[in-house]
């Protein structure tokens, strides 16, 4: 006999996808009142990262159905 604790391993249920956010970055209106091009900018830097998250996302879910 073995005693174990019911929390001791967490159980995630698996719903893909049904809620991601994710954060890339931060803009102050102070800092892209004048500059839309800044704006322009980061979305462009931050592209291969949001593409790099989407197919991560997207083999975990594929890996996950059974």
């Amino acid at each position: 006999m073995s005693y174990r604790e019911e929390t001791e391993h967490a159980h995630i249920e698996q719903v893909p996808l049904s809620h991601l956010s994710i954060e890339v970055g931060h803009f102050s209106l102070y800092e892209i009142a004048d500059d839309m091009d800044q704006v322009v900018r980061e979305f462009r830097r931050i592209v291969p990262l949001v593409e790099a998250f989407i197919a991560a996302g997207v083999r975990g879910s594929v890996r996950g159905r059974g």
